[in-house]
């Protein structure tokens, strides 16, 4: 795996540095987590110095937030703008003002990881704690489906074989996933395939619908990120690891 992965690692500055100028160009949203995992907040790239190999990224509106990122010594940023997982690790950042606002400043990464493999960004929604969607079809039937998988693309939805009469690229309307964890995500969706399966421990035929986001904002897509990172704790969590 890590020869597989070790293709898509980005190590020179001039090369980081114009993925860094990207990020900020589409005004990117990225989660920086810190503090072994347990503290974590939405952010953006707003300014790249190749030549001293030093960026700046958004602060917090949290100063405790801000506070204990001051004393982290490991900051893990993820994201997958336009469909292209994004990972790196930086060290300490330093707490300033950044064209009158709170900003940190902090050392380009050793390496930075870049994947358009959706399988290497999509996380998997728990079965202790399922996420559902819920949505109206086009003849106008409420439906209430589990999530399989997550990402800032879209969602894989799971349903018995021939149980809802949905089409291909079929746009399901009024969708929203609920969570006490992020709040409620709008959006509408985009049908783009179908994955017949049979559950391994019931026998019964399903399907996975893999669906791409439609009209959504930029606040449910900063929830959808939220919803991410939450997913991932919990899969880091099972497997008795940290960040």
């Amino acid at each position: 795996m890590n020869n597989d992965i070790s293709q898509y690692t980005i190590t020179s500055h001039a090369a980081m540095s114009q993925e860094f100028h990207t990020l900020i160009k589409h005004q990117d949203f990225l989660t920086v987590t810190f503090n072994q995992g347990r503290d974590s907040f939405i952010t953006l790239i707003l300014e790249v110095d190749p030549e001293q190999g030093t960026l700046v990224f958004d602060a917090s509106s949290d100063q405790n937030i801000n506070k204990k990122l001051t004393g982290s010594t490991k900051n893990i940023f993820s994201g997958s703008p336009r469909g292209v997982k994004t990972q790196f690790t930086t060290k300490s950042a330093q707490l300033f003002t950044y064209e009158g606002r709170p900003a940190f400043l902090t050392d380009f990464p050793d390496s930075l990881l870049r994947l358009q493999h959706r399988e290497y960004f999509r996380v998997t929604s728990s079965v202790a704690t399922p996420l559902f969607c819920n949505f109206t079809t086009h003849q106008g039937k409420k439906i209430r489906l589990v999530v399989d998988d997550l990402s800032v693309g879209g969602v894989g939805l799971l349903m018995a074989e021939n149980e809802y009469p949905i089409g291909l690229r079929e746009i399901l309307q009024e969708c929203h996933i609920d969570s006490k964890d992020f709040g409620t995500i709008r959006f509408n969706l985009d049908v783009r395939g179908f994955k017949p399966f049979t559950n391994t421990t019931t026998g019964v035929r399903m399907v996975k619908i893999g669906c791409s986001f439609t009209d959504i904002s930029k606040q449910d897509q900063v929830r959808v990120q939220r919803a991410i990172v939450n997913l991932e704790r919990a899969m880091i969590s099972k497997l008795g690891k940290t960040l």
